[in-house]
């Protein structure tokens, strides 16, 4: 039942069995009749009092989660209310608020719960989120009814939890995985032999002149055209890549941030540093971290969760040359997993 219809019928109800009883004196003369009236009048001056001597010893918490380490993982977090004093209702409100501004999603839902006295009542929520990014909870209002729930009375908590939920680390680029381990190999007998050891840095079409040993001949078959592998040195430069914190209908961040993730704890796994870089919406400025272990890639991707999304990715890409100062990076952005996406439909 709506709540405010709820009220409203209590108070109507509570109205009409004073009157009733007002028209059972006046016919029937009953002192009992009247001693019921007087208590009827005098029971929500009672109620009312009570609870606005309740309302200051009410407060709420929030427990349960602190990191979810993938998204789609499930996980709990807890909203209790704590009321230090004897009095108590049976009736109370609680608007809790899940937000994630990374996709700017936002849900709000009511709870109702009792307020007892000297113990704690709480309500357990299991979450599953399908977005990565710094889920927000919040307490913002709690309304405290009256005993007959008649009177409410607003309370602000302004209450906030955040919980970082990862992205999916699981998804690897088993493409960048078997280039990578093969230049890992490769790499005692390149130094011997003179040859370069080298990283995949972007694909294109076969240009005449071009190094048999750079052709990829798996796309190439997929293709039916020669395609061949642009490649950074391992030896002479890091490891950089570009994040595209891109904005898009179809929700590709997740996905570009599975990417990131995922190859971040490939490299973390072969003790190889590398570069996250990234343009910064909040700070208007290209972002750089040098990743040396699993503690500070989890600790970056921390940082770039709480970025926002670029509706002009389009923009800053043909820009991030000049605003990161780097002329070689590999970028993982909506070009890169639609290019993957499409080459797993084949």
């Amino acid at each position: 039942m709506n709540k405010s219809f709820a009220r409203y019928f209590a108070i109507i109800g509570y109205f009409s069995l004073i009157l009733f009883n007002g028209f059972m004196f006046y016919f029937l003369g009953n002192y009992f009749n009247l001693i019921f009236l007087c208590a009827l009048i005098i029971i929500p001056f009672i109620s009312f009092f009570s609870t606005v001597l309740l309302v200051p010893f009410v407060s709420a918490d929030i427990t349960g989660a602190s990191v979810v380490e993938k998204r789609h993982d499930e996980f709990l977090f807890h909203v209790t209310l704590k009321n230090s004093s004897f009095l108590f209702t049976n009736n109370s409100v609680l608007h809790v608020t899940i937000k994630n501004p990374l996709f700017e999603e936002s849900e709000t839902h009511t709870v109702n719960l009792p307020i007892t006295p000297f113990h704690p009542v709480s309500v357990t929520y299991p979450v599953s989120s399908a977005h990565c990014g710094i889920v927000t909870i919040t307490l913002s209002e709690l309304y405290i009814y009256d005993m007959l729930n008649i009177f409410t009375f607003q309370k602000k908590l302004d209450l906030t939890r955040e919980i970082p939920v990862f992205p999916d680390f699981s998804i690897v680029d088993n493409d960048f995985s078997m280039d990578f381990s093969e230049g890992i190999n490769n790499l005692d007998e390149s130094q011997s032999k003179g040859n370069d050891t080298s990283e995949v840095s972007d694909v294109r079409e076969y240009i005449p002149g071009d190094k048999l040993q750079n052709i990829h001949w798996k796309l190439s078959a997929k293709k039916d055209i020669l395609m061949v592998k642009e490649r950074l040195s391992l030896t002479s430069s890091q490891l950089l890549f570009y994040i595209e914190l891109a904005y898009t209908k179809e929700n590709l961040l997740d996905t570009i941030l599975d990417y990131a993730y995922g190859i971040g704890f490939f490299l973390c796994n072969h003790n190889i540093p590398f570069t996250y870089m990234w343009y910064s919406a909040r700070k208007k400025e290209c972002r750089f971290c040098t990743i040396l272990n699993s503690s500070t890639l989890k600790d970056t991707i921390y940082e770039i969760l709480y970025e926002i999304p670029l509706e002009n990715y389009m923009e800053i890409r043909d820009s991030i040359k000049t605003l990161s100062g780097h002329e070689n990076y590999i970028t993982i952005g909506v070009d890169y997993v639609l290019e993957k996406e499409a080459a797993k439909e084949k």
